[in-house]
């Protein structure tokens, strides 16, 4: 007599309970009401703060990455250096991979540096000078150094609160988990797709609507792409919060209660 495969227990639609018990461990664990605040008020200064940046200093889609590239650069530095106190096993391959990549990272900067006056026969510290400058322009020109500020001191913030649940109850680590992936799509949507269908809808709208024409352009595209970003992330903090409510309505939600031995 054959056994009868048991079906998964279903959360939601397709999402099993084992499913979302283990997304729910990689994006950090349980949220208090706090932490909840805590992460929308940051993620709504921060896009206030590229929203200033489009309406004062006409910051470019290009400029809306910059925070999502602070926040993994804040990750990739926070990690080993929570690692230097925290000494957890866990944690330890994952710094060498943080350092790895800063290495390597480090090396093609410096490479580029250095061979690009070689090949335009220019002198090196002017070049490198210009660079700097040019970098910082457009940077500061256009009032984008505090969302990268507080993005990079929100993502220090997070590593620091997951290494400490690490500490506290065990493995998994919290990394940048299923945000990150959420956040690609997403850049891929906002910088690729949002221009190409603006191109085809753009002129539709004149057709019928003539008068919208000084209001349609480059401007429109970049609120359109901000708007985009700040969907993403506000979804993104929703659904953790969505999965985490279910999980706990059928008491299934993953309860850690001892603590982990730093190995």
């Amino acid at each position: 007599m054959t056994k009868r495969k048991t079906e998964p227990l279903l959360l939601v639609n397709k999402l099993s309970v084992a499913d979302a018990q283990h997304l729910h461990r990689l994006e950090g664990g349980f949220l208090s009401s706090w932490q909840i605040l805590y992460q929308l008020v940051a993620i709504v200064v921060v896009h206030a703060l590229v929203a200033r940046a489009i309406y004062l200093a006409q910051a470019t889609i290009w400029h809306l990455l910059l925070p999502i590239v602070a926040e993994y650069y804040a990750y990739l530095v926070a990690v080993p250096v929570c690692q230097a106190w925290a000494r957890h096993g866990e944690l330890a391959k994952i710094s060498q991979q943080c350092l790895r990549v800063l290495a390597v990272q480090g090396f093609v900067l410096v490479a580029a540096g250095i061979a690009w006056p070689l090949w335009t026969d220019k002198e090196m510290v002017a070049t490198w000078s210009w660079g700097f400058e040019a970098g910082w322009n457009w940077v500061v020109g256009t009032q984008m150094h505090w969302p990268i500020l507080l993005a990079g001191i929100y993502s220090a913030i997070n590593v620091k609160q997951n290494v400490d649940k690490l500490v506290v109850y065990g493995p998994p680590f919290a990394g940048p988990g299923i945000g990150c992936a959420m956040r690609a799509v997403v850049a891929f949507f906002a910088l690729v797709l949002v221009p190409a269908v603006a191109m085809f809808i753009g002129p539709l709208l004149l057709h019928f609507f003539p008068g919208l024409k000084s209001s349609l352009g480059f401007g429109a595209m970049v609120w359109l792409a901000w708007l985009v970003f700040v969907t993403a992330d506000l979804g993104r903090l929703y659904l953790r919060w969505d999965i985490q409510r279910r999980l706990l309505r059928i008491g299934k939600l993953p309860e850690s209660g001892q603590r982990s031995s730093r190995n």
